[in-house]
């Protein structure tokens, strides 16, 4: 009986790291999926499932992109062959920050 116990104690715990580790894995990059507007309203960011983004800057830019999210980085390669890495937080599920040293800090944007 006492094994028996043990053997479903064991095989919840099991199943239960799975499901955080597949979770985890995937969570970051599905919270980013979507588009996000800066606080200014000038600039936009689409990003999709498929690992391609889009940017606009209002009145001045625009163009596509590839991005790849490992952990909490973010790693955009701009049409332009610029690259950027960037640490990626979701404050709440409508609020995404990005903080880089090559954006000067940390950008703010909002779910549209």
């Amino acid at each position: 009986m006492k094994t028996r116990m043990l053997s479903r104690i064991i095989a919840v715990v099991l199943i239960l790291s799975l499901i955080f580790v597949l979770t985890a894995c995937s969570s970051k990059k599905d919270k980013l999926v979507g588009t996000w507007v800066d606080s200014d309203k000038t600039e936009e960011l689409t990003f999709n499932k498929d690992g391609t983004f889009t940017y606009t800057v209002y009145g001045s830019a625009n163009g596509t992109g590839t991005y790849e999210v490992k952990d909490d980085t973010l790693t955009a390669n701009f049409d332009t062959g610029v690259t950027i890495t960037a640490t990626i937080d979701f404050p709440n599920n409508n609020t995404l920050h990005l903080t880089s040293g090559q954006l000067g800090g940390t950008a703010v944007y909002n779910k549209k």
